[in-house]
C-alpha cells in the first residue's frame, strides 16, 4: 500500500496510483480481512486529519457503487453512515480516518472532491 501526500479529486488520485507501479490502482477493499488489515495499516502510518479516496465509484443506479479494475459490485462494506442514498453519478467512496468516525470507515462523495491517494499494486510490480 502507498499513502499519497497530496489532496486531489478521485480521477487523479487514481491517475496517480496508475503511475506509481503497473496496474497500480485506488485501494480495492474487497473482503473483511483486507478492510481489517487496511484500517491497522491507516492506524499506524496516516494522518488521522486526512480522507483517502478508494477505487469505488457509483454505476448505474444510485447508491450502487463498483471497484473500477475489474467492474465487479461492491459488497462487503463498512459504511460509516448507512448505505448510500441521493447519490449522484458521479461519486466515489473515500475512507474516513478520523477517531470521532472510526477509522476505515466508508464514505462517498463527489468525484471532483480532493482527498488523498491510498494505492494499491501487486508488489511484484514494484
Amino acid at each position: 500500500y502507498y499513502i499519497g501526500d497530496t489532496a486531489a479529486s478521485w480521477d487523479l488520485a487514481q491517475e496517480f496510483c496508475s503511475v506509481l507501479a503497473p496496474n497500480g490502482k485506488l485501494i480495492e477493499l474487497e473482503t473483511l480481512e483486507e478492510i481489517y488489515l487496511v484500517t491497522e495499516f491507516l492506524n499506524d502510518n496516516s494522518d488521522p486529519s486526512r480522507e483517502y479516496w478508494a477505487g469505488a465509484e457509483e454505476r448505474l443506479r444510485s447508491g450502487d457503487f463498483d471497484w473500477v479494475s475489474s467492474d465487479k459490485p461492491v459488497v462487503i462494506t463498512n459504511w460509516f453512515n448507512g448505505i448510500p442514498f441521493d447519490t449522484d453519478t458521479d461519486d466515489a467512496v473515500y475512507l474516513l480516518n478520523g477517531i470521532s468516525y472510526g477509522r476505515g470507515r466508508w464514505s462517498w462523495a463527489p468525484k471532483s472532491y480532493s482527498y488523498y491517494e491510498l494505492c494499491e499494486a501487486d508488489p511484484a510490480d514494484l
